[in-house]
């Protein structure tokens, strides 16, 4: 049998780090809003303060010049649940902002972007920051990460950060890391099956208020977080955000996140970037 080669054998001998305190601080359950331990964690580890600010804005801003190069805009509506300054409950209907930049082919009207996708995906044609990043994630010692095989940029204005449950595809590689800009958010896991006797919802309105299923685990995103996910939440679980809650501050409509229990809620800014990288 061929030797390995020496950046195979490197990775061989490399793990992800394992499950800490500083993940159990940022999962939580849904319902009960208890903190998520080690033991009970599908997959999702959080490095947050990954970068300062000055390098945030720098991905920001390649990221708005690549939106505006390749972008493809995501139309929808949603209904988003409104708590009244009294506590009472409404649905409101929004309508989504959405823009999204890959090297995989997704639609026809898609421009792909340079650094393609899979076995053809190249580093060396992404933006100096972004590839400066995604340098940092494969030699970081709390990742054993392969070849990178997707960067996908997702643009989201007017505090809709909406994103519907799903598993990326298998191709795209066994390690998720998503780096979130500009807001906080909520970044809900859903088992793709859930337990026995769970019901999946699927009301847009109910959802907003009572999650997908009563076995989902909310992740707090704060600005300049990288959050990584493999194994059971790559393959078995789904992610997603809620639409978000319009509550009344000082007498104007905001939108925030609730996270674990609906009354324990994250403030949204306006716009919110994600990058999300893939490697084997």
């Amino acid at each position: 049998m061929a030797s390995l080669s020496r950046a195979a054998r490197a990775l061989s001998t490399r793990a992800h780090r394992p499950f800490g305190k500083q993940d159990a601080l940022r999962l939580r359950a849904v319902g009960t809003g208890a903190n998520v331990r080690a033991a009970a964690n599908p997959g999702v580890r959080v490095e947050p303060a990954f970068f300062d600010e000055q390098f945030e804005l720098a991905l920001a801003a390649e990221a708005r010049a690549l939106v505006d190069e390749c972008g493809y805009r995501l139309q929808g509506e949603t209904a988003t649940l409104a708590i009244g300054a009294d506590g009472s409950r409404a649905s409101t209907a929004r309508r989504a902002n959405n823009a999204r930049v890959t090297g995989r082919y997704e639609r026809p009207e898609q421009t792909c972007a340079a650094w393609g996708y899979g076995d053809n995906c190249q580093p060396d044609a992404l933006p100096p920051a972004i590839r400066q990043l995604a340098e940092r994630l494969q030699a970081h010692p709390s990742f054993a990460l392969g070849k990178l095989r997707d960067v996908t940029i997702n643009a989201r204005t007017d505090a809709f950060f909406q994103l519907d449950p799903h598993v990326d595809p298998a191709a795209d590689g066994e390690n998720v890391l998503i780096a979130n800009l500009l807001s906080s958010a909520v970044l809900t896991f859903t088992p793709a099956q859930p337990p026995a006797g769970l019901e999946r919802r699927t009301d847009a309105a109910v959802v907003g208020e009572r999650s997908w299923t009563d076995a989902d685990v909310d992740c707090l995103l704060e600005r300049r977080t990288v959050v990584h996910f493999c194994a059971a939440a790559r393959s078995r679980w789904m992610h997603a955000i809620r639409s978000g809650v319009l509550v009344d501050v000082d007498g104007e409509d905001k939108v925030a996140d609730w996270w674990g229990q609906i009354d324990y809620l994250i403030g949204r800014q306006p716009e919110r970037i994600s990058i999300v990288f893939a490697f084997a």
